[in-house]
């Protein structure tokens, strides 16, 4: 009884379940499919099989099988067979004769594509035992070079393109498109003149009896045929690379890059490193090559020279402007009536170069002329005649000679019209004089004043701020022995000669500190404490209540133990010398307390002075490597923010003094070829006379 009543209640589960299942299979508006299990499995293939579980009334569109060896494949990474015609019956096959690898499992399921469904079996898998070989029936084109497309027709191809292994020989293809009966491919790298084309696929191979050829390239005419540097050039012709890389030119024996190719025409911007005006153009595709002959530089025309009028002693950079330069500056050669020049800079419309030294008159005398300029590049040449002018004058004058003992490192400052030098030394680390003179200019004259009623000194900053001079910090000895370092500030009043000394610099004792005043408002900043306490603070001085304000700190480039300082009307200005050995040269701000770098100094001058001029500033003379001095000059235009030379006619020296009075620029004292003052010569300086 117990017997009978388990069979009966498992009959019951089972009906139950079948009815449940056939439900649920009905119950979902689409069709569904039953994977069956793969049949002939053989060297030659296998064959898929499938039914319909539930059907419907749907129009199926296309059907087939989709098998990978990867699990869960799709239509669109995996290899397929694809049916469009209509299916009437329940069950469906397909014999796969390649892409099947002997003993690879694959996993397939079928497929069917209605209106709105794509429908997938279950994945079974089978153990291949191999497949057939493909068949490439035609190849089009059979001729061609590196880069080009090609195709392969036939059939039992992969769908997948990484499994077509397409070669040339031994050199594998890149495909790029693929179905069970064409391959897309581009031509690899070939390199001779024909190759047999292969299709590998799935262990089997298959080849095709004609031989593809690679094409030699054909260049039929070259745009333009001259060209100036860095023009695009054009190769017109027949069987070029698609690909840049593969289009070998040569313009004789210069290689160049091309930035465009097609089929028919390569283009490349001439190079500006030709060795010659006139040369042969190789182009090598895949090992083949073609010739043109003579492809033509352009030759320089100059249309103007500026400035085509020099009045100073040495001038700055002077401007050719004109056509078909060559942008690397050495491969421009410019002579001067034959003088060859040195080129700074160069662009296909402009170059740079510098006045011959060799043709500088000498300092002391006026000459004016017109001079030939010449411009060569590659052997062609092009002459402006006469069409430079030189006037030199004379615009040093030399005064009398400076009365007191000869220094360096003192104060020099002009107030009302008169100029002032004390102080300094005769030579570094020895002592400090303190006398004081005032300078005349309208009959030449000085007078010495009261000394100095501090400690002697060097090495301090000087300003002035409306009648009064000031001298803050510096050294009264050994500079590198701390205890001579000073924070003492010195007022000079020029209406009555007399000194008094104000309160201490608040940012402490040094030497070698900077100043300058602007908008009767002085400023020092940097410096050294003893023997290496870099300081890197910065102060602002008003006199009225002889107090101190301390601004944002130096930028760290700008430190430096050589420096010099000067100011116009808006700014001030500071000479430093940077890691690289430049001259840098900052400007201050004093609206928004910042620094900001300028040109740095064409020359790399040590130890300068300076002056200013209708808010120009000239520095210049100082030491260039020692023991060598310097007497070489130069103007810095705030406006035009650039340096222009215009010489010195004294001796070369360092550490000399300098002040304006009017119109006039003078530069005074200073050293050379020995470490003490030996300079007692002044020298008036008209800057109208270089404008």
């Amino acid at each position: 009884m117990k017997f009978l009543y388990k069979i009966t209640l498992w009959a019951l589960i089972s009906f139950l379940c079948i009815t449940c299942k056939e439900e649920d299979v009905t119950s979902r508006n689409y069709p569904r499919l039953n994977t069956l299990e793969v049949t002939d499995i053989s060297k030659k293939g296998a064959k898929f099989n499938a039914e319909f579980m539930y059907r419907g009334d749907f129009d199926i569109l296309t059907h087939g099988f989709v098998w990978s060896e990867q699990r869960g494949p799709l239509l669109d990474n995996a290899d397929r067979i694809v049916y469009s015609e209509p299916i009437k019956s329940e069950t469906f096959s397909a014999e796969i004769t390649t892409t099947l690898s002997e003993g690879a499992v694959y996993s397939v399921r079928p497929f069917v594509r209605t209106q709105d469904y794509l429908v997938y079996g279950e994945t079974v898998t089978f153990l291949s035992l191999g497949s057939q070989a493909p068949l490439i029936e035609k190849i089009h084109p059979l001729t061609g070079t590196i880069g080009d497309t090609l195709t392969l027709f036939g059939k039992g191809f992969s769908h997948v393109n990484n499994k077509n292994e397409v070669l040339f020989d031994d050199v594998q293809a890149t495909t790029l498109e693929s179905s069970d009966s064409t391959i897309k491919v581009v031509i690899p790298k070939v390199n001779q003149s024909s190759y047999q084309i292969s299709l590998n696929l799935s262990g089997t191979s298959s080849a095709f009896e004609e031989a593809f050829t690679v094409s030699t390239p054909i260049i039929e005419e070259i745009l333009p045929e001259a060209a100036f540097f860095g023009e695009v050039v054009t190769i017109k012709g027949k069987n070029f690379s698609h690909s840049t890389n593969e289009n070998k030119v040569l313009l004789g024996n210069i290689a160049i890059k091309p930035f465009f190719s097609s089929k028919n025409e390569i283009k490349f911007n001439l190079p500006n490193n030709l060795e010659s005006s006139q040369s042969s153009l190789t182009l090598t595709v895949a090992g083949r090559t073609d010739t043109y002959e003579n492809i033509f530089v352009k030759g320089p025309i100059i249309t103007s020279i500026s400035p085509a009028y020099i009045n100073s002693y040495y001038s700055g950079a002077i401007e050719l402007i004109g056509e078909n330069f060559n942008p690397i500056p050495d491969k421009n050669e410019v002579r001067i009536n034959q003088i060859q020049a040195r080129v700074l800079t160069a662009s296909h419309s402009k170059i740079t170069f510098e006045f011959p030294a060799a043709l500088r008159a000498d300092v002391q005398e006026g000459i004016k002329s017109t001079l030939d300029i010449t411009l060569s590049i590659l052997g062609q040449e092009f002459t402006l005649e006469d069409q430079l002018i030189i006037d030199y004058s004379n615009d040093w004058e030399n005064m009398d000679d400076f009365p007191g003992n000869p220094r360096i490192y003192g104060t020099s400052f002009s107030i009302n019209g008169k100029g002032y030098i004390g102080l300094g030394g005769w030579k570094e680390y020895d002592k400090w004089y303190k006398d004081f003179w005032e300078y005349n200019p309208a009959n030449d004259f000085w007078t010495r004043l009261s000394d100095f009623p501090g400690e002697g000194r060097s090495k301090f900053v000087t300003f002035v701020i409306n009648s009064k001079a000031y001298i803050i910090t510096g050294t009264k000895g050994n500079a590198y022995l701390s205890d001579n370092s000073l924070s003492e500030v010195w007022e000079f009043d020029s209406q009555t000669g007399n000194w008094t000394k104000k309160n201490d610099f608040p940012g402490g004792a040094r030497w070698s500190a900077f100043g300058f005043s602007i908008n009767n408002r002085g400023y020092v900043g940097g410096g050294i404490y003893g023997n290496a306490q870099k300081q890197n603070d910065f102060w602002k001085y008003e006199s009225v209540n002889d107090s101190w304000t301390k601004l944002n700190d130096l930028p760290t480039e700008l430190w430096n133990e050589d420096i010099f300082a000067i100011s116009n009307s808006e700014n001030g200005f500071v000479l430093a010398q940077s890691e690289n050995q430049d001259r840098d040269f900052w400007k201050y701000n004093p609206i928004n307390d910042s620094w900001s770098r300028g040109p740095s100094l064409p020359d790399l001058l040590k130890i300068t002075t300076g002056f200013v001029f209708n808010n120009d500033v000239y520095i210049g003379t100082g030491e260039q490597n020692k023991p060598k001095n310097s007497s070489s000059f130069y103007k810095y235009n705030p406006g035009l923010d650039s340096w222009t030379f215009v010489g010195f006619n004294g001796a070369e020296r360092n550490a000399a003094s300098s002040f304006t009075i009017g119109n006039y620029g003078y530069i005074l004292l200073g050293r050379a070829n020995c470490d003490c003052a030996n300079r007692t010569d002044v020298w008036k300086f008209d800057p109208t006379s270089t404008d």
